[in-house]
């Protein structure tokens, strides 16, 4: 390289270096004017609002839930159960059912 095309390059480096650095120190100065402007905001007095409400006392109860459809029902998800041990069944839950 011929020391004319590294003093051109050296040159645009430092062109490019010093535009940077204004835009960045123009930034910063418009940042810290508009910050001097800025008012701080209007105190208020919150007012007290009062709400009309109505209320009941809660009564247990039962609610019996009916559902109406069409179609087949199935499970979701199935497992197969297994013992954990070897042995004869004595008894079965009544709520147990087949399927």
């Amino acid at each position: 390289m011929s020391s004319e095309n590294v003093t051109v390059g050296l040159k645009n480096v430092l062109w490019r270096i010093v535009v940077c650095a204004a835009v960045l120190v123009l930034g910063i100065l418009g940042m810290m004017s508009l910050a001097s402007m800025r008012t701080p905001p209007r105190e208020s007095t919150p007012e007290e609002r009062v709400l009309k409400v109505e209320a009941l006392r809660a009564v247990p109860e039962d609610v019996s839930v009916f559902m109406t459809a069409y179609g087949d029902v199935r499970a979701l998800d199935e497992v197969t159960i297994a013992p954990e041990v070897s042995g004869r069944i004595v008894s079965v839950h009544s709520r147990l059912e087949k399927g």
